[in-house]
């Protein structure tokens, strides 16, 4: 329902979490890898970066990433293969406009400093920003014994 009491629905914070989530409209965004990989285990991504900036050409308003960080064949789905926080300096290096964001990270294996600065530092050294929607992922899948 489009809200018309002229009130902000959410906080502005920088330019990639604005362009996101913005009051009474839709945005579309991407989830990393932007391939299909059926008769593979894991994604190819040999032109992942050139995708990324196509995405960003188009004008879709996020890329998401996931910490998948052990391939499970019961789980079906390795991710990007790349580490979220290294992966979004690439991207960050290599697209222009597009929000760059994580909707999942695997707290049990990661010291909270570690997800905290990388995404900070990103914010400050690209204009986009950075958004993270979900950042917490767990279940027998993620977490070693």
């Amino acid at each position: 329902m489009l809200d018309e009491t002229g009130q902000a629905a959410f906080p502005r914070l920088n330019r990639a979490y604005n362009s996101v989530f913005r009051p009474g409209r839709m945005s579309i965004g991407l989830v990393v890898p932007l391939e299909a990989y059926p008769n593979a285990a894991v994604p190819d991504m040999a032109r992942h970066i050139e995708r990324a900036r196509l995405a960003d050409s188009l004008g879709f308003s996020a890329l998401w990433l996931r910490d998948v960080p052990f391939n499970v064949p019961s789980f079906g789905d390795a991710g990007q293969l790349f580490d979220p926080f290294v992966y979004l300096g690439a991207l960050a290096a290599s697209t222009r406009d597009i929000a760059l964001g994580v909707a999942s990270i695997v707290l049990p294996l990661r010291h909270p400093a570690h997800v905290a600065k990388p995404p900070l530092r990103r914010m400050c050294s690209r204009a986009g920003g950075f958004c993270s929607v979900s950042p917490l992922a767990t279940g027998p899948t993620n977490i070693p014994p």
